[in-house]
């Protein structure tokens, strides 16, 4: 009996060592299997299933197989899996920009990165100045893969639930306003966040709510009334940074503001950071803000809360014709309807106007340049909505010398589009009865700083020459006209992208120069331009080409014997105003902000731009920064009327 028990003891035991040892192993191969393969999406597929099914499974240190100190940013980027190309037009056409601040954890922040990374999108990372250096240049080494990536420009000790928080978020919005990058919405993000949506289900999200801000709130709960009641103190430490509240109470909000109470993570259109970053009630705001506690809580969904939008000054007398009959809305208007000088009656002017959108814009422009001895010429993008399209449309019907060109092209911008729209807009000019000296073009985002008289005297000095400001096409430009490029027409983005095949020599030995798409031509050399062998020749070469516009006329204009030809001009001719980015050591920065890398100008441009010698500027959006538009065009009518050689009109007065 005793030795039927010691063998049952021994068989047991040896069954149970033989499962501890298979199960071990068994165990030991899933870990080192996990370690070394979870990248592999069928396993890591597999390891959120068990997730999902509540089950436990012992994940990899790190999924991002390779750090970028082990390899070229291309083998990062390839071996862990960044996606590299947009995925639909529609995310092509609604890019994001992203706010990330970060402190800590370096591996959540690069999954974070990795998981909202899109090449449409935008994204600005502050890390905490008390962050480690380690962590800093790991961040940085990270960011100079991505060329639409970048760290923030000025960097906060950041405290949490002092100003210093969302100080961090607004300078990030500051770098983000002056991205090329046409993004529709600012998301904030902080490193322990992670996207529970994919980026087009986060885009048509956005989209549902038609340029209206996320920032969700409510009027203060009894536990909030106290974080703007009293004045709080940030304490900066080594150790242990945070905030402490006083027994002082703080004044009243400013501009009678009621203050509300929400979320710090929001989603703000660009016209809205625009606004945050220029408009006093926000300014005055944030300055009031700054001794209150988690202002990013009240901030934003406060600012959100204030009904309507910036008055226009003359807006409602810009929509009268959808009410009334032309002649009342060119007299409520307070358009010139007789010339104002006998010189401007002999030196009639032709207007080319290329536009897409933004009808109110357009619509103080052409009031601006518009006289009735000059005639114009309004190409409105193929592609443009059909209410923007009727809406221009209506206008110009009560204008006897202002017309719609006979074809409109779907304009892609760095196309041939672009030149062949003024092309059809100059072959219906020189049609027109009117004999018109000398046409310029224009955009819908142009607006001039001379008047009619000015613009006048100023062309009759170059004596029937054209200005077509350009030299030899420096470094930069080369490529655009020795490779062949193609013209992308999409539903939600078009574009000009670059081949690898090579461009043949340009036609007739022509040399190529490089220059301003914006020109003032005579009527002659229209004429040579539509009907000589040598340009319809070079127009047939630039198709293909990128930005034909820029180097289309200044090429012809330096051709010697043309009809008035310039053939050593350089950039001679002071046509627009423009604050490139690259120029800032020169203009002194741009106080709206850039897209392509132009300035769209702000309140604060505007002494800039009333000393300027051009005769117009470029580029300005009523919408963001009306007053900036409305005070140009007020002092603009004020020296038009001051120069009248004629009876002036009581409604030609603003």
């Amino acid at each position: 009996m005793g030795s039927w028990k010691h063998c049952l003891f021994s068989v047991s035991l040896i069954t149970a060592l033989i499962f501890v040892f298979v199960y071990n192993n068994k165990l030991w191969e899933k870990k080192r299997f996990l370690r070394a393969s979870l990248s592999n999406a069928s396993v890591l597929a597999e390891c959120c299933h068990q997730i999902f099914q509540g089950k436990v499974f012992y994940s990899t240190e790190n999924a991002l197989k390779t750090t970028i100190s082990e390899s070229t940013c291309y083998e990062y980027m390839a071996q862990n899996h960044y996606i590299t190309q947009t995925l639909s037009e529609e995310e092509a056409g609604f890019p994001l920009a992203y706010t990330m601040t970060i402190h800590k954890d370096f591996s959540t922040f690069e999954r974070l990165f990795r998981a909202v990374y899109m090449p449409q999108n935008v994204y600005c990372v502050h890390v905490d100045e008390k962050a480690p250096t380690e962590f800093k240049e790991a961040v940085e080494q990270l960011l100079s893969c991505f060329p639409n990536a970048f760290l923030a420009s000025k960097m906060e000790t950041v405290v949490y639930g002092g100003i210093s928080r969302l100080q961090a978020d607004l300078n990030c919005i500051k770098d983000l306003v002056t991205s090329e990058i046409p993004w529709k919405y600012a998301i904030n993000t902080c490193g322990q966040d992670f996207p529970l949506k994919t980026n087009k289900e986060i885009v048509q999200y956005l989209k549902g709510f038609k340029g209206k801000n996320i920032t969700p709130g409510v009027l203060p709960p009894a536990h909030a009334i106290d974080r703007t009641k009293y004045v709080h103190q940030e304490i900066v430490r080594a150790q242990n940074s945070h905030m402490i509240k006083t027994t002082k109470l703080k004044t009243s909000p400013p501009h009678n503001m009621t203050i509300y109470f929400g979320t710090a993570y929001v989603a703000l259109t660009r016209e809205f950071t625009n606004f945050v970053l220029q408009d006093q009630r926000a300014l005055d705001l944030l300055s009031w803000s700054k001794d209150t506690y988690s202002p990013d809580e009240h901030f934003w969904v406060t600012l959100n809360r204030i009904p309507g939008k910036t008055p226009f000054l003359w807006r409602n007398k810009l929509m009268i014709y959808e009410k009334s009959s032309c002649k009342e809305y060119l007299t409520q208007s307070h358009y010139i309807m007789a010339p104002l000088s006998k010189e401007e009656v002999e030196f009639p002017l032709a207007y080319i106007m290329v536009i897409h959108h933004n009808f109110d814009t357009f619509a103080r422009l052409f009031r601006a340049i518009y006289m009735p001895q000059n005639v114009y010429c309004v190409h409105v993008d193929e592609k443009a909505t059909v209410e923007f399209k009727e809406a221009v449309e209506q206008l110009l019907s009560c204008f006897p010398n202002a017309f719609l060109a006979s074809k409109m092209e779907p304009v892609v911008y760095g196309g041939i589009s672009r030149l062949q729209a003024d092309l059809n807009c100059i072959k219906d000019l020189v049609a027109s009865e009117i004999p018109w000296k000398y046409v310029i073009n224009t955009c819908g985002q142009d607006f001039p700083l001379k008047t009619n008289k000015e613009i006048v005297q100023y062309l009759k000095g170059f004596k029937g020459k054209n200005i077509t400001p350009g030299v030899l096409p420096p470094a930069h430009a080369i490529g655009r006209t020795k490779y062949v490029h193609r013209e992308h027409l999409g539903k939600e983005l078009s574009y000009v992208i670059r081949t690898t095949t090579l461009k043949p020599p340009p036609p007739h030995n022509l040399t190529i120069y490089f220059g301003s798409a914006y020109v003032a031509l005579s009527r002659e050399f229209t004429n040579f331009v539509l009907q000589d062998p040598r340009a319809v020749d070079l127009l047939q070469w630039s198709k293909d080409t990128f930005s034909p516009d820029e180097h289309f006329w200044v090429t012809l204009n330096r051709i010697p014997g043309v009809p008035g030809a310039m053939p050593n001009a350089s950039w001679t001719g002071n046509l627009r105003a423009i604050k490139w980015i690259d120029m800032e050591d020169k203009h002194g920065g741009c106080h709206g902000h850039y897209v392509h890398g132009i300035c769209i100008y702000g309140n604060g441009d505007l002494k800039w731009l009333i000393n300027s010698p051009s005769l117009f500027a470029n580029k300005f959006e009523l919408a963001t920064y009306p007053l900036t538009v409305e005070c140009l065009e007020l002092r603009l009518r004020e020296r038009t009327l001051n120069q009248s050689e004629t009876a002036i009109q009581p409604s030609w007065y603003f």
